[in-house]
C-alpha cells in the first residue's frame, strides 16, 4: 500500500530481473473496472494508453495528478517472460488523503 497526500506526480517503481524476452502491461482497477494503462516488450519503450499517466523504463508508472478520489485504486503490473512461458503479477493499492 502506498499512502500519500494530493500530489502532482506519484511514482510507482517495480524492479525485475532474469527476463531477457518479456511483455509487460500496467493496469489500474477502481471499483470493479480494470483498465490497461501502458504496455511494452523487451525491444520497445512503453506505449501509454491514458494521458493521466506516464510510464518509464525499466518499470516505473507515474501518476500525473494523484487526488483524493483515487483512494483505493489498485495499480498492477503483469510480466510475461517469453523464454520460460512464466507470468508474474504484482499490485499496489494507492490511498490519497487531503493535505490539511
Amino acid at each position: 500500500m502506498v499512502e500519500g497526500v494530493n500530489s502532482t506526480r506519484v511514482q510507482l517503481v517495480w524492479e525485475f530481473t532474469g527476463a531477457s524476452r518479456f511483455f509487460i502491461t500496467l493496469r489500474v482497477t477502481n471499483e470493479s473496472q480494470t483498465t490497461q494503462i501502458a504496455a511494452r516488450n523487451h525491444t520497445t519503450i512503453f506505449t501509454v494508453f491514458n494521458p493521466d499517466y506516464e510510464a518509464d523504463l525499466p518499470l516505473t508508472l507515474i501518476i500525473k495528478n494523484a487526488k483524493r478520489n483515487d483512494h483505493g485504486h489498485v495499480f498492477s503490473v503483469r510480466i510475461f517472460n517469453v523464454g520460460s512461458f512464466m507470468e508474474i503479477d504484482n499490485q499496489v493499492t494507492l490511498n490519497v488523503f487531503c493535505k490539511y
